[in-house]
């Protein structure tokens, strides 16, 4: 079938759930591949994880979240504490709840095993697998949203453990040839070295210069997007329990460019943006 103007043009984005983003980004766009980059320990993953539970649970669309480094026992157990924010719960004093916040729990779980979200955390996937398994899961389970965690943790083939540059590109040029095959809005997480100005111990901010030798990144992403923590204190003391976040869409070939500015909350694992909470 043969989409009408109108349908293109009126075509919007499935919403991150962060309105500060979405307001620059149009949402995640069918068919499209977007490019998430930070330094290790930012919160690459978290972002991931906020993502897929905004997007299943606060809109009902079904997601496929990839995790190469946390379990699914894992997954679950660190997206429960985040939804119920139930302190102590994630570092395993259960015992020392109160009423309430295992009420929270109990609602938080109902809520996530009824949401469309699901997970493979199958180590150092292929790119072969991944093809082969994504238009299972459109048929399926109407998936609309994947996102994986992380790039330099996928293999080209199987039993391939070697990762060089040639790989990850060709990596990123099927992670697009999927996405616009299926429709699927493809999110690929990926970590970009600490890297120090020259002569200094002064901190970076991440640019598009990372992917440089990634040159598949600005050949097939639709969107990049470089998330960057700091505190009030110093750039590179982001380990507070608030400090402050950028989301820099470097890339939108939908449209405009910009930051978008949230606060990290260390006590519930999740990225809280602002303007999601004015009346």
């Amino acid at each position: 079938m043969i989409p009408k103007i109108e349908q293109l043009i009126n075509n919007k984005g499935i919403p991150s759930g962060f309105p500060s983003l979405d307001e620059i980004t149009g949402g995640w766009h069918s068919g499209d591949l977007i490019v998430v980059g930070s330094r290790p320990g930012v919160g690459k993953s978290t972002f991931g994880l906020n993502v897929a539970v905004n997007v299943a649970i606060n809109m009902n669309v079904p997601v496929m979240y990839f995790s190469q480094e946390m379990t699914n026992k894992q997954i679950a157990k660190r997206l429960l504490y985040s939804r119920a924010n139930a302190d102590g719960y994630y570092t395993n004093q259960i015992t020392n709840l109160e009423g309430s916040e295992w009420r929270k729990i109990e609602d938080c779980l109902l809520k996530m095993t009824k949401a469309p979200v699901y997970f493979n955390d199958t180590p150092f996937l292929s790119i072969s697998d991944f093809c082969e398994k994504v238009p299972k899961y459109l048929s399926e389970l109407g998936v609309k949203l994947i996102i994986i965690d992380y790039l330099q943790l996928m293999r080209r083939w199987p039993e391939d453990w070697c990762r060089c540059v040639d790989d990850i590109n060709h990596i990123i040029r099927l992670l697009k040839e999927t996405a616009a095959a299926t429709g699927i809005s493809v999110i690929v997480l990926t970590a970009l070295h600490r890297l120090r100005r020259k002569h200094s111990n002064a901190y970076l901010k991440p640019t598009l210069e990372d992917f440089r030798e990634m040159n598949a990144v600005e050949e097939c992403a639709d969107m990049v997007i470089l998330l960057d923590r700091f505190s009030k204190e110093g750039i590179e003391n982001y380990q507070e329990e608030e400090a402050e976040a950028e989301f820099i869409v470097a890339v939108n070939k939908h449209g405009k460019t910009g930051t978008a500015s949230m606060l990290f909350d260390k006590d519930s694992l999740s990225f809280i943006d602002p303007l999601a909470h004015e009346d």
